[in-house]
């Protein structure tokens, strides 16, 4: 089994998902100043990941479904992310 989808299966068989969110297109999950204190799952769609620099958005990484993903900067060192993750269509993910 993949190794993705062993943690996946473990975090299911233990029940750790505390909650589930929907986001709209273009609604923002994490925006440049927070402090992000929660790693994610995509059920369903797909984020962008960004970085506003010089007046120019830059596109980081993307997030599909069957993907875990954050604002890993913040997440690791308890400060506020650079990044902004934005959905770039309707869906949905598990926290």
């Amino acid at each position: 089994m993949h190794p993705i989808q062993s943690l996946l299966s473990q975090i299911n068989e233990q029940e750790l998902w505390t909650e589930s969110i929907q986001l709209k297109r273009n609604a923002y999950l994490v925006r440049p100043g927070q402090v992000a204190t929660k790693l994610y799952y995509v059920e369903s769609g797909s984020l962008r990941v960004g970085l506003l620099n010089a007046e120019e958005d830059h596109t980081i990484r993307f997030a599909y479904q069957g993907s875990f993903f954050g604002a890993l900067d913040s997440f690791i060192d308890e400060k506020p992310t650079r990044y902004s993750i934005e959905a770039l269509k309707k869906q949905k993910e598990l926290i």
